[in-house]
């Protein structure tokens, strides 16, 4: 083997044993519990029917975007005293009908998300853009 070679395989092999260590740890611990649904309150919704724009073209003096047409929504919701501004990016464009403004539904904030209780008891996951205090 060559010089340079070793200490490369070394690194990699104490890698490897660091990696498979920290799994082994956090698999040993057990799950921080679920939090509970609470009452929310969708406040507004702002539909995206056209998606994204994924590019954009000349014309004539100005660009124009060229849209993806895969739907998205951002919802303000307030949950547990604080308004949060959240995407929903449902895979087939479905949103459901329940969702209005002014519309209470059950939802749980976790990790940068809020989950938000569909009808049919499903939880759908919508990433917080914003947040901030309610205001009285």
């Amino acid at each position: 083997m060559s010089r340079t070679l070793r200490p490369f395989l070394a690194f990699v092999f104490a890698a490897a044993i660091f990696v498979s260590a920290v799994s082994a740890q956090e698999s040993s611990n057990p799950a921080s519990p679920t939090p509970a649904l609470q009452p929310a309150t969708i406040l507004s919704i702002e539909p995206h029917e056209e998606g994204r724009a994924f590019d954009w073209v000349r014309g004539g003096l100005t660009s124009i975007p060229i849209y993806d047409h895969r739907p998205f929504f951002d919802l303000t919701v307030a949950l547990d005293n604080q308004t949060y501004v959240v995407r929903y990016e449902p895979p087939t464009g479905y949103y459901p009908s329940a969702w209005k403004s002014g519309s209470r539904v059950q939802a749980r904030r976790a990790k940068g998300r809020v989950f938000l209780l569909r009808y049919d008891g499903e939880e759908v996951q919508t990433i917080i853009l914003r947040k901030y205090p309610v205001h009285h």
